[in-house]
Formats: structure tokens, sequence, C-alpha cells
């Protein structure tokens, strides 16, 4: 049974790095630790933890609405489903549910759902009963409902006719799908199938804002210590308009996840969200040329941001720019959207050079003020458009920085380090494979580097025995002399950096702890001795994320809290054993 890798995203809502895998219903096995060694058992028991890569957001940070009037191509089939009315009500009812500790009741939230789709759709005099009538509403709702009072092997006929009508919207077998939360009802411990992981994610995007970190930390059992919190500024992707509740403003987003990093007990930072369509999007009142960069400035001089998390799936490369064509659809909001992106009304036309000129800026912006950036490196995930993952090529980033040698020393982190493909396969890697490049890029620069979440295949034990293998082989290349002979003062150990991707759904390594382990494992096993393995686990599970985070100069420039401002320090103190020869 395979899951459609772009249709629930586009449904749900979840932006950011969400990746949902085409895969089988299997999980892999815990770790085996039993042939672990004293030196290793402890490590891995003791290592501090630095998560580079979670989501705390909810569904009031992201722009549902524009979503899934963008998306209902993906859909295939079941795009017959997906009538402006109904995505719009599902969009709705998944917002008006956020921070609740119970659906709204159903009368009150479909009479208010009625009126914002026939305001919006053109749908005229939609009725709450029409909504409530809805199958995929009334489907929705016994998905999203926190209080389950009825489990899913408990439904009537037509209950279970409703759920499969919304399923249908987002799964090629709603059938099998059904099936399976049945299973999972009747056994409320498992998180083994993928339908479990859904519930997960839908729980969390619908959480208070204020309580997912709080959940980030439960499912690891409190062991992580520092989670790096990154935002998603897609509302001038998908031209929705920022209205509070339904989608908060980028300015009110900035101060919540100020309020939340202030929370936390020193356990979380943020990266504040970048988007060049701000400079032209007629949707925000203070669009200007730099317009986009002035809001992260602000926020890293003024809101408490560590950096800035860059991500190109939304419409634009880090260099070499080209205006995609339009996109041809019988749904008319992709190529609103587009307008909106690329011909803004009342403005000259967005060009490549203005794209390039923009990412440009905010990359001098960063050197010289040595602020990290984060981009999202992976092919497929939450693309604006079908094709517009290819805009995360790192070869965009290899061409910016031959191009423009002051570039030279930016503070670069590639999320997904290419994605998986290559990591967990034998044999040479080619140059279109784009793992190839990452390694390259973090090879020959000295302050940029790679992180590996989303990576499922970690959590198969023949997998991870090649990853393992793979990364021996890149840590060994990389300590050959520069061309000219001169020494290297780093190699590519220096450069991984442990990230989940939380709260994004793994529907085959949905266990967060037996990842963070199986990660460790893979990383120590590709020492060539215990010394060496201490220093690559360490280096991998913390020290490099600090070194990528700039902490030092961070704490130095302020506005931090005073618990984040510790735990950063105490964090730095602990220091590793360097191995000989290294």
């Amino acid at each position: 049974m395979t899951i459609r890798t772009s249709s629930l995203p586009s449904l749900l809502g979840a932006g950011g790095a969400m990746l949902l895998s085409a895969c089988t219903t299997t999980e892999f096995p815990a770790v085996d630790t039993s042939d672990f060694s004293a030196a290793k058992r402890e490590l891995v028991d003791s290592v501090p933890v630095v998560d580079v890569h979670t989501h705390t957001f909810n569904s009031r940070f992201l722009p549902l609405r524009g979503i899934v009037l963008a998306k209902r191509d993906m859909l295939g089939d079941h795009a017959q489903y997906a009538t402006d009315a109904r995505v719009l009500a599902l969009a709705d009812l998944i917002t008006r549910m956020t921070g609740e500790s119970k659906l709204p009741a159903e009368h009150e939230v479909n009479a208010k759902i009625a009126a914002d789709v026939s305001a919006l759709a053109e749908v005229r005099n939609i009725s709450a009963e029409e909504v409530a009538a809805d199958p995929g509403i009334t489907g929705a709702r016994k998905l999203l409902d926190p209080d389950k009072t009825k489990p899913v092997d408990k439904l009537t006929r037509k209950e279970e006719a409703s759920l499969m009508d919304f399923v249908a919207l987002f799964d090629e077998e709603p059938k099998g799908f059904v099936t399976l939360l049945k299973e999972n009802s009747k056994d409320k411990g498992s998180r083994s199938e993928r339908a479990s992981e859904y519930f997960h994610f839908l729980r969390c995007l619908t959480k208070a804002d204020n309580r997912v970190e709080g959940r980030f930390q439960s499912d690891h059992n409190e062991r992580i210590n520092l989670a790096v919190s990154h935002m998603m500024d897609l509302a001038p992707t998908y031209n929705q308009e920022e209205e509070n509740p339904r989608l908060y403003s980028t300015r009110d987003q900035i101060r919540r996840m100020q309020s939340q990093q202030k929370q936390a007990k020193g356990k979380l930072l943020y990266f504040v969200a970048y988007s060049p369509f701000r400079d032209t999007w007629e949707k925000d009142r203070e669009a200007a040329d730099g317009r986009a960069l002035e809001i992260v400035r602000k926020a890293y001089e003024s809101g408490g941001a560590f950096g800035v998390k860059v991500y190109p799936p939304s419409g634009y490369r880090p260099a070499g720019n080209k205006i995609p064509d339009p996109p041809s659809s019988k749904w008319k909001q992709p190529l609103e959207q587009w307008k909106a992106r690329y011909e803004p009304k009342n403005r000259p036309p967005v060009t490549g050079d203005d794209l390039d000129r923009r990412l440009l800026d905010l990359c001098r912006w960063a050197v010289k003020n040595d602020v990290p950036l984060f981009a999202h490196c992976a092919k497929g995930e939450f693309e604006a458009q079908p094709g517009y993952d290819q805009l995360a090529d790192p070869r965009g980033w290899q061409l910016l920085l031959q191009e423009h040698k002051e570039l030279k020393n930016l503070r670069l982190c590639l999320g997904h380090a290419g994605g998986g493909g290559e990591w967990y396969s034998a044999g040479k890697w080619d140059n279109s494979k784009w793992g190839k490049t990452v390694y390259e890029l973090c090879r020959d620069y000295k302050n940029i580097y790679c992180e590996f979440g989303c990576h499922q295949d970690i959590a198969d034990p023949d997998k991870r025995k090649i990853f393992t293998g793979n990364l021996k082989s890149l840590i060994a290349d990389s300590r050959k002399p520069w061309p000219d002979g001169t020494p290297r003062d780093w190699d590519f150990g220096d450069k991984i950096i442990y990230g989940s991707d939380w709260f994004m759904p793994m529907t085959h390594a949905s266990d967060r702890l037996n990842y963070l382990l199986a990660f460790k494992s893979a990383v120590y096993d590709a020492g060539s001795n215990d010394d060496e393995s201490e220093m690559l686990c360490r280096d991998f599970c913390y020290r490099n994320s600090l070194e990528f985070l700039n902490v030092e100069e961070r704490i130095a420039k302020g506005e931090l809290p005073a618990k984040l401002a510790t735990n950063l320090r105490k964090l730095k103190s602990i220091e590793p054993k360097v191995p000989a020869g290294r």
C-alpha cells in the first residue's frame, strides 16, 4: 500500500519540511544494542543532543486555504472530490479547532464555515446544513476531533463511508487506510502504522502553539538538550491574506516564536523565515524593495531569532533564477498565485535577476553579521507547484558561491543533506546526485554543514551499514590536501549535524528515540577506533551544531532569554577528547 507523497500535505497544510515518503507500513526494528562495546554504549546513552531541525508552529502559521487551492491537481483521480467549497471547509475546520481542547460545537462551526466558504469560493447561499451533510466534512471531524469517545473500529457503516470519502482526498486506497485506522484504534499504544503518524501529525498541527514544544520533548522522553524550530513564511507564496486568527501575520508569528523561546526553559531557539516575494506581494501593505530582508534583520537583531530559514521550493533558487512557466490547470487559483509571485499588480514583473539580487542581498547581510542560514535541500517534499522541488538543487548554492567570492564564509546548513537516495546506496556517486554536491560544499567551504532530517532509511539495519560505509569513505576523502598541497583545517566529520524534521510524519521510523539511536550508532561506527568514534558522535550530536549556530557570537550580541544563554554556554563548555591523528 503506497502513500501519495504530496496529497496529504496539500490538503492538511503542513508547511516546511514535510515529506511523506512513498513506503509500506513496515516499521524497522529497534536498534540492536546487544553488540555495542562498553564505550559505545556509555556514549550513546549520555551524549548531549542538539536537534537542529524541528517545527513548533501550528495550522495558524500556515496559509491553509491557499495551499489546498493550489494543490488539487496533485490529487489525480480524487480531484473530483476537491471542489472549492469542500477543500476550503476542510481548511477552515482544521484552523478552527487549532488550540481547542474540544472541536467547536458542530452547529456553530458549520455556520461560520458556510459563511467563509460562500464568500471566498463564490458559492452562493451555502448553508450550515449543507456543510454538516458533506461526507468529507463529517469524515474530517472524525479524524480531527480530540475527544475520542468513539473508537474508529466502532464506526457505523455510514460513518465509515463518510470517513473514507474524506480520506479519498489524500490517499490512493481510502478503504485500506480506514482499515489501518481501525487496527490502530484497537492498540492505543502502537505507533507502528502510518495511521498513527497521521494522527500524531494532526494533533501537533492543531495544538496551541505554546504547547507544541512540550509535545516535542515528550516524544523524545526529554532527552533533547536543545531544539531549533524553523518558521515558514508561505503567505506570499500562496497569496493568502494574513488575518487573525485564521492566519497569523508574519509579525505575530515572530512574536509567538519569541514567546515560545522564552518559555522553553532554555531548550528552544528559532530561525525566522525568509520569503523574497515579500518585496512585491500586493497583500503585504509594507511591500517594498528590501522588505523581505528587513523582516529577518529585525527578527535577528531585536526579536531573538538565531538565524534564517530559506525554502527554495516556494518558487526561487539561491542563484541562476529563471521565472517558471505559468501553471496549466483547470483550477484558477494556481495561476492567480503564480501571478502574485511573479506578476504582482501595479508593479513591474519579477525577473530572475530580481530574485538573484534579493538572495544575494540576504547572503551578503548574513556574511557581514555571521548569521546562520538553514536551507531546505531535498527533492519532493512541500513544493508550491509540481517541479518546484528542483529549485532546492544544491548546485544553486554552488553557483552562488562560485560567482561571489565574498560569500566564501557564508554560514549555511543544507537541510536533509540533499535527500536520502545515495546516502543509503552502495557504489560511486555521479554528479547528478544531490548528496555529492552537498558533500563537496561541506568539504570545500569552512562554514557549510549538512543535516540528515527525515532520513527514514537510517532505521533499516542493512541500509544503516551502507550509510556508515559511505560516511567513513567521505571523511577519508575529505582529509586529502587542497589541490595546492595545503592541509585542510576540517574534514567531513566536522560538518555533519543531527536533525529530525519533527513533527513531520515518518511512517516507518516513527519511534523518534530509535531514529536518533540509529544515527548515533551509524556515526559512531564510522570511526576507525573508539577515540575517533567518540569524536565523530559528539560532533554529530551537538558540537557541529553549536559551531554552525555561531553560539558564542550570538550570546555576545544579547537579546536571548537568560535560560537559553545559560544552556548554550553549558553545551559549549562540554569538551570531548580529541583523538590522536585528527
